[in-house]
């Protein structure tokens, strides 16, 4: 049975408990607790006011949103898939005003397309997701979230629980003096801030023999000077730079790279029941050229896993205009990634999911960035609030659809009462 939900009142950025009202199901009642975070953000008569100036003014600024997109995309979109700059006009206006469906999120999950376009109610827009999971984790213990948050705290958490996780060597503090750094183990070496996300000052140092090391730039530097150097580069992003080991691509995986390191994002989810948490969509991300990290937005390619077999479908690819390429072969390696077989596959299935039940209560629900290794799955890091966009372009499925989102309603009208109305989708 599920556990009964706990009679608490809203806390304070959550100004009022929703009236009680039937509920709604997936997107459309995710956008009513989001309609309703905006209008009680603030306990003002003047926010309130603005608010509602904000929903009268949406069929005006949806009709900007159209002639913006149109502009940029309307010509490519006509020529590559046949829908007129006329018919994307529409369509974006008319999303735009039922769903508060932007341009941005109206071509990167190509909602041009027809059998898109009829499920485009389904899909979430990332920024608001995002709003939404943060402010329901912000009324959850601190300590909760910084277990994913904080990469240090990561690390610590999977080797206290026996899980399977990349090894931190070295935490090099802003402000520290590069003679406070500890030794560099002599091995190649991988280097990112504590708590940035997106492939944000990352890198990969080669060891290249006796007392040296190697960056993106070639250039040969000692420990001394690579210590100043992470001591430098923390003092400039302002927070604690991680230094790990190096991980290798298992054979299998490393065909799809020339060198990068893949990781696979997988998004499980707990039940509020009580039942184990449980799979439900991955995503392998790939590494093009030299690049260090397979960052999907920076030009790494992103193919959708099948779940129960560990297969990868056709991989994705961005470009210039929003746009996903398909791609079947990767663009380095000419190693053709539709269904090509993961290693380890229900071995990683079990690492992410033993993870997530060691997590605190409180996350319903967590990304794991997981690499292949030929010594068997290893965890890069965790996220409570993954990022969608990634999940839904090369999935084909709008999140609406998935376990993700009604796993989220459970929690939040635990949390906070009914949906707080109705309205549109």
């Amino acid at each position: 049975m599920p556990a009964p939900a706990p009679s608490v009142q809203p806390p304070a950025t959550w100004r009022r408990a929703p009236a009680p009202v039937p509920p709604v199901g997936g997107s459309a009642e995710l956008r009513a607790w989001l309609r309703w975070l905006r209008r009680t953000e603030h306990p003002t008569l003047r926010w309130r006011a603005r608010v509602a100036s904000e929903v009268a003014l949406r069929p005006w600024r949806a009709a900007a949103e159209a002639v913006r997109g149109v502009r940029a995309h309307g010509a490519s979109v006509a020529e590559r898939h046949g829908t007129s700059a006329a018919r994307q006009a529409w369509e974006l206006w008319r999303l735009g005003v039922r769903h508060g469906i932007g341009a941005d999120s109206y071509y990167r999950f190509q909602l041009f397309r027809p059998e898109r376009g009829r499920r485009a109610a389904a899909y979430l827009d990332g920024r608001d997701y995002e709003l939404l999971m943060r402010q329901f984790l912000r009324d959850q213990p601190r300590e909760d979230r910084e277990t994913t948050r904080d990469k240090l705290r990561f690390a610590e958490w999977a080797a206290a629980h026996g899980v399977p996780a990349v090894e931190t060597l070295l935490v090099v503090e802003p402000g520290r003096p590069p003679e406070a750094t500890p030794a560099l183990p002599p091995r190649d070496l991988f280097s990112k801030p504590v708590d940035l996300a997106s492939g944000k000052g990352v890198a990969r140092w080669r060891h290249v023999g006796g007392d040296g090391w190697t960056g993106s730039d070639g250039r040969r530097r000692d420990a001394a000077a690579l210590a100043a150097e992470l001591a430098g580069a923390a003092a400039e992003l302002g927070r604690p730079i991680v230094v790990q080991p190096a991980l290798a691509n298992h054979p299998e995986v490393a065909r799809l790279s020339a060198g990068g390191l893949c990781t696979a994002r997988m998004v499980t989810v707990r039940p509020r029941d009580g039942s184990a948490p449980r799979l439900v969509f991955a995503v392998l991300r790939m590494p093009v050229g030299d690049a260090v990290a397979d960052n999907f937005d920076g030009g790494g390619v992103a193919a959708a896993v099948d779940v129960a077999t560990g297969r990868l479908r056709t991989g994705l690819r961005k470009d210039t205009r929003l746009l996903a390429q398909a791609v079947e072969h990767h663009p380095t390696t000419g190693t053709r990634i539709t269904d090509h077989q993961l290693p380890d596959w229900r071995a990683a299935a079990d690492v992410v999911c033993r993870g997530h039940a060691a997590m605190p209560p409180s996350l319903p629900i967590v990304g794991w960035d997981l690499a292949f290794t030929d010594r068997g799955p290893v965890l890069v890091e965790g996220n409570a609030v993954p990022g969608i966009n990634l999940m839904q372009m090369p999935l084909d499925t709008p999140l609406g659809e998935t376990p993700l989102v009604s796993t989220l309603l459970e929690y939040l009208r635990a949390r906070y009462g009914a949906p707080p109305d109705r309205g549109r989708a």
